[in-house]
C-alpha cells in the first residue's frame, strides 16, 4: 500500500513546481487541470503551503503566486550551487552515452568569447583537452558556432567585424553574407557541427544552453578525434547533446523551446 506521506509530498512538489512555471499568478482551476489534481485537493494543498508562507494570494481573486519563503529558499540554494556543479551529471551523462569528450563551455558577452567550464573525459587514450577559463572564439568551431548562432543578429556581425581568423590552417573570418545559411542551418538542427575549426583533426558537436532569462549561457558539446570518427555517429551524438543541453536549459530555468529557425518561445505560465 502507497505511504499517503509520500503521496503528500509528492504532490506538494508538483504543486510547486507547477506555481515556479507558471511565471506568476495563477487560478486554482489551472494549477488543478496542469497537474491533474481536484480543484479541492489543489486548495487544501495551497492553504498549507500560504501557512509557511511558501504561497501567497496573487493579485486578482482566486489566484496564487509563489511567496517570499520560496524566493528566499530559491535565492539560497541558488546562490550556494554553481552551474559547473549543476551541470556535472548532464556531462557525465554525455560522456557515458557517446564515448567521447564532453565539455561545458560558458558565454562570455563582454568579450564576445567562450570558456571552458567544464569536462568529463572519454575512455579512450586519443582524446582532445582544452585548458579551463581560456577566452576562446566564439567564430571558430562546434563549441563557438553551438554559440553563435543563437546570438542577436547584431551581436553576430560585430564578432565578424573583430576578423578572427581560424586557429587551424588560418581560414579567413567569414562574411555575413556567408555565415547567414550556416547560421540558420545550426538554428533550424539545434546543433552545430564542424570538423578541424578549431583543433586540427577534431570533429565537434555543440548544442546552445539558456538561462531561466533566455539569454545564453553557453553550449554543451562533445569532441571525437576524426581517426575515430563515422558518418553514422553524427545522428545519435547530436540527438544525445541536443535533449541533454535543453534538459539543462531546464534546470537552469529556462521555459522556452526552439523552434525552426531558432526562435525561442518562452511558454505561458
Amino acid at each position: 500500500m502507497r505511504d499517503t506521506a509520500v503521496g503528500t509530498v509528492e504532490r506538494v512538489i508538483t504543486l510547486m513546481r507547477a506555481l515556479a512555471e507558471a511565471g506568476g499568478d495563477v487560478s486554482i482551476k489551472t494549477l488543478s487541470d496542469r497537474i491533474e489534481l481536484p480543484a479541492s485537493t489543489v486548495h487544501r494543498l495551497l492553504a498549507l503551503l500560504m501557512n509557511v508562507e511558501i504561497v501567497e494570494r496573487g493579485k486578482s481573486p482566486h489566484s496564487y503566486r509563489i511567496g517570499v519563503e520560496f524566493y528566499r529558499l530559491s535565492a539560497l540554494v541558488f546562490t550556494q550551487t554553481s552551474p559547473r556543479a549543476v551541470a556535472r551529471p548532464f556531462l557525465e551523462r554525455v560522456a557515458k552515452g557517446c564515448g567521447e569528450v564532453s565539455l561545458l563551455m560558458r558565454y562570455m558577452k563582454g568579450s564576445r568569447k567562450v570558456m571552458l567550464e567544464d569536462s568529463v573525459d572519454s575512455l579512450h587514450p586519443l582524446r582532445y583537452s582544452i585548458s579551463l577559463y581560456e577566452p576562446l572564439s566564439v567564430l571558430w568551431g562546434a563549441s563557438g558556432r553551438s554559440v553563435l548562432a543563437f546570438l542577436p543578429d547584431d551581436e553576430i556581425r560585430a564578432i565578424l567585424a573583430e576578423g578572427e581568423q581560424s586557429p587551424v590552417e588560418a581560414l579567413p573570418t567569414p562574411s555575413w553574407e556567408e555565415i547567414q545559411p550556416q547560421v540558420a542551418e545550426i538554428r533550424a538542427k539545434g546543433y552545430a557541427h564542424t570538423t578541424s575549426q578549431k583543433i586540427s583533426g577534431a570533429v565537434g558537436f555543440g548544442a546552445p544552453v539558456f538561462e531561466s532569462d533566455g539569454s545564453l549561457f553557453g553550449s554543451l558539446c562533445v569532441t571525437v578525434p576524426e581517426v575515430r570518427y563515422e558518418p553514422s555517429m553524427e545522428s545519435p551524438i547530436a540527438k544525445l547533446i541536443v535533449e541533454e543541453a535543453a534538459a539543462l536549459s531546464a534546470t537552469f530555468g529556462y521555459t522556452g523551446v526552439l523552434q525552426p529557425a531558432g526562435k525561442r518561445v518562452q511558454k505561458n505560465g
